[in-house]
């Protein structure tokens, strides 16, 4: 399998998920197959097989807008809409047959909604091109979403699915929902589809922070009972890890240090495995399960047969 892969970066995007008649339309963090493809056609004319992967964002924002009905011009009630800010991740296209080898080392695109507002420029650039061997296929979690339909074209092997639908457009005009593979499916399949990205995972490096965990004594002070950093916040924040990535944990933890000022020395501390943790190329969900974990992995002593 031939890949081109490209470095994308955003300053503002709102991947908008569907919420019918709500007034609140959250983001995902997933640049899948649907928007990526669109946009490429969008901005090269050609229909490639592209997906996405997002690895960081500096952080989460909302805006509020009143749109309007497009009869009536009548102003609906006002939506508070989520956006992503300072997001970096990756662009893969599939190039088989060797028909893009000469794509531009560097082009723009547009995705995700408020486009009229400025939102959704992806920048791509760093291109580099590759060929896939049977040793990049290996046992993971997906990390984005591919249509069912084209997932054989990727070497995609699923042994465990979460589905999805997912828009795709057929031309300019018309397009259909289509059933597909969402981010947290078990599969086997390239690993820059896979939690952790394109590199092997980075375990030996969480084992030294275990160590460390395990023998810092100002950690352990700040999660005994009582404290900011309950067993209901740690776990809290091993969940929003999970779910929305380090953007997400820093909001929250900010949140808890505002409250009170006698909170910061522990929230710092507990930022510094937060930032330690995430430095790591392993999955969000290994990064989650570590953080839920803090409060055992610092507190309680397991001693071997001789009582060491």
């Amino acid at each position: 399998m031939r890949i081109i892969e490209y470095r994308l970066s955003a300053e503002r995007i709102c991947l908008g998920e569907r919420v019918k008649g709500g007034v609140y339309k959250p983001s995902t963090n997933i640049i899948g197959y649907t928007r990526l493809k669109g946009a490429i056609y969008d901005a090269l004319g050609i229909s490639a097989h592209a997906v996405g992967v997002i690895d960081s964002i500096d952080n989460i924002s909302y805006i509020t807008m009143g749109p309007k009905c497009r009869n009536t011009e009548v102003v609906r009630l006002p939506i508070k809409i989520m956006y992503l800010e300072g997001v970096k991740g990756y662009a893969y296209i599939l190039d088989e047959d060797n028909l893009y080898g000469d794509l531009p080392e560097e082009m723009s695109l547009h995705i995700g909604g408020l486009r009229m507002k400025g939102f959704g420029q992806c920048i791509l650039n760093n291109k580099q091109q590759s060929q896939l061997s049977i040793e990049d296929v290996q046992e993971g979690i997906l990390s984005t979403r591919i249509p069912k339909e084209v997932a054989g074209v990727f070497n995609i092997n699923v042994l465990k699915e979460k589905l999805g639908y997912l828009f795709l457009r057929d031309n300019e005009e018309t397009g259909r929902y289509v059933l597909a593979y969402f981010e947290g499916s078990k599969v086997k399949a390239p690993r820059f589809l896979l939690e952790g990205g394109t590199h092997m995972a980075d375990y030996k490096g969480l084992e030294e922070i275990v160590r460390q965990a395990e023998s810092d004594n100002d950690l352990r002070s700040y999660l005994k009972e009582g404290s900011v950093l309950s067993s209901g916040v740690i776990n809290d924040i091993g969940t929003l890890m999970e779910e929305g990535g380090k953007g997400l944990v820093v909001l929250q933890l900010k949140e808890l240090s505002s409250k009170n000022e006698r909170n910061a020395p522990a929230v710092h501390k507990l930022y510094e495995y937060v930032e330690k943790v995430d430095g790591l190329n392993i999955p969000r969900c290994v990064k989650g399960f570590f953080l839920k974990k803090l409060k055992s992995i610092a507190t309680i002593q397991i001693k071997n047969e001789r009582g060491e």
